[in-house]
């Protein structure tokens, strides 16, 4: 008979690292699995898995290819000890050495150790590193969130000049004024002619302008805290021409405004001569001091213009980008004239339009359209100051002054307006108005329906870092691969399977004696069980 490898160290060698091989595998389809998953909290495969479960898994996943790897290392690793200690004298030392670095880093630091075995200190060295590379395999699986979007009603603030009309309503009612008086922006005299902007418009507008840009509104309910919608409605709009190369004609035709010492006057809509002040346009004009104390003038038309609203809520914040469309030029015909909610004996026609005063004459549709613009028109002008002096306006409080305000002192003298420098162009002066009626939707007086996209974030499982995975793994098995072929061929020469024995067997197998050795050959030779051939 003769002793022979057998199978079971070869197969436990082998065994081992495939399983490492296969774990690493499916620790890779598991995570793809998931990636897109949403975190569950009850335990279904098929739907769901809670974030501990699958913490537990990935942290058994690395600890059994640990297991299973090192397993086949240290199997790789005593036959190649064992082939050096039957090849190489070494001294006791070195092979206690030796024989425990496996469970003693500190061994690691002897000298002797490098020298005498430098193959197998890096072996050593391999099996101490491999649970350092299984740190990263779980932290290629995260946690993020994926956007759903879904498209729902939902009722939002809106802006509507249009007089809303009671079922009750009847031409000759009182609902009809009683109504109308509930809906307009404006304050109507007794003998129904326009007076002025309500206080309920002139302070959200006076906010956009202090701080240059429109006010903002929390998500309507439904939205949560993102969501998209588009709104289209009818408003006013500026449109502004720098004239700045016409001086200002001072006449019985204009009048200073009180918030910017705009010129106000009767723009007559035709060439004939003799056309009465119901045709003008509703204009203003502005003049004033630049940084570089240039003078400069500046002319607005009021229009009736289109707003193509896109409201978007990002994490609870409003953006909204607005393109105006202007349509026509509000004609103070029908904007300015007087009366044009005459009321006489109790009696409100709503039907009746067109100039002149009738009995019972209420206005119509478009009358009441016009002077709700024209209401935001004034509001946005309006600051009710002195109109030649710029303390206690808002000029002072807006983003467009550029003067120190150290310079009002003066003597205790008030200072004018056009003494002082100020930042304005027609892009600035067209926006003023944008701004001042999307403020307007902070109100609520207004309500619409419409098809919202509401984007939720559902909590995911993210395959994103397929490296962190890869690898270690990778490397892990590649350098190991290396090792376990040094280790298998260490054990076809030394002809039989050796195992971490006592330090007697060591001995036996080291002295270089070949009578000793050929004495110890009938005994154990260090297998846990040799196989022998017959």
């Amino acid at each position: 008979s003769r002793w022979t490898i057998g199978l079971k160290t070869p197969t436990l060698l082998v065994g081992f690292y495939i399983g490492a091989f296969v774990i690493a595998i499916s620790n890779y389809c598991f995570f793809v699995f998931l990636s897109g998953r949403q975190v569950g909290r009850d335990w279904k495969l098929s739907d769901r898995l809670p974030q501990s479960m699958v913490s537990a898994i990935s942290t058994a996943f690395v600890f059994l290819f640990r297991s299973f790897l090192v397993a086949s290392l240290g199997i790789a690793f005593t036959q190649r000890i064992w082939r050096l200690f039957r090849i190489k004298p070494l001294t006791a030392s070195t092979i206690d050495l030796l024989y425990t670095i496996l469970r003693n880093p500190v061994n690691f630091l002897y000298p002797q150790v490098i020298r005498s075995a430098k193959i197998e200190y890096a072996f050593a060295t391999l099996i101490w590193i491999i649970p350092l590379a299984t740190i990263f395999p779980p932290g290629a699986l995260r946690v993020g969130f994926q956007p759903n979007t879904v498209v729902q009603s939902l009722e939002v603030s809106t802006f509507d000049p249009t007089l809303h009309r009671l079922p009750r309503d009847t031409n000759f009612s009182r609902s009809v004024f009683i109504n109308l008086t509930r809906q307009a922006l404006f304050s109507i005299s007794y003998d129904g002619d326009y007076v002025e902007p309500l206080p309920e418009i002139i302070r959200p507008i006076k906010q956009s302008l202090i701080r240059g840009s429109y006010l903002t509104s929390p998500p309507p309910m439904g939205c949560g805290q993102n969501c998209t919608y588009s709104l289209n409605f009818t408003g006013p709009a500026f449109k502004c021409t720098d004239i700045s190369s016409n001086p200002l004609q001072q006449n019985s035709s204009y009048h200073t405004h009180e918030a910017f010492v705009a010129t106000e006057g009767c723009y007559l809509g035709g060439s004939q001569s003799g056309i009465s002040c119901q045709n003008f346009n509703i204009s203003f004009t502005m003049e004033f001091y630049t940084d570089e104390r240039k003078f400069s003038k500046i002319n607005c038309d009021a229009y009736l213009a289109d707003y193509n609203v896109d409201v978007t809520y990002n994490l609870g914040l409003q953006h909204i980008h607005t393109i105006v469309k202007r349509q026509s030029i509000i004609n103070a015909t029908l904007a300015t004239r007087g009366f044009p909610f005459y009321i006489e004996n109790n009696a409100f026609n709503a039907d009746i339009g067109g100039p002149g005063y009738k009995d019972g004459y209420l206005g119509t549709d478009t009358d009441f359209i016009l002077h709700q613009l024209r209401a935001i028109r004034d509001a946005t002008l309006q600051t009710g100051s002195d109109p030649f002096k710029i303390n206690g306006t808002m000029i002072l409080e807006t983003p467009w002054q550029t003067f120190p305000l150290s310079s009002l002192r003066e003597d205790g003298k008030q200072i004018e307006v056009t003494d002082l420098p100020m930042d304005l162009n027609v892009t600035i002066l067209e926006d003023m108005i944008i701004n001042a009626t999307l403020s307007l939707l902070t109100l609520g007086n207004w309500t619409t329906v419409v098809s919202a996209n509401v984007i939720t974030y559902d909590t995911v499982y993210n395959f994103d870092r397929k490296a962190f995975l890869i690898l270690p793994y990778g490397i892990a098995l590649g350098l190991s691969l290396i090792f376990i072929y040094i280790g298998a061929a260490a054990l076809v020469s030394n002809g039989v399977p050796a195992d971490n024995g006592g330090f007697l067997q060591v001995a036996c197998t080291t002295t270089g004696n070949e009578t000793f050795e050929q004495a110890a050959a009938g005994g154990c030779l260090g297998g846990d069980k040799i196989s022998v051939a017959n």
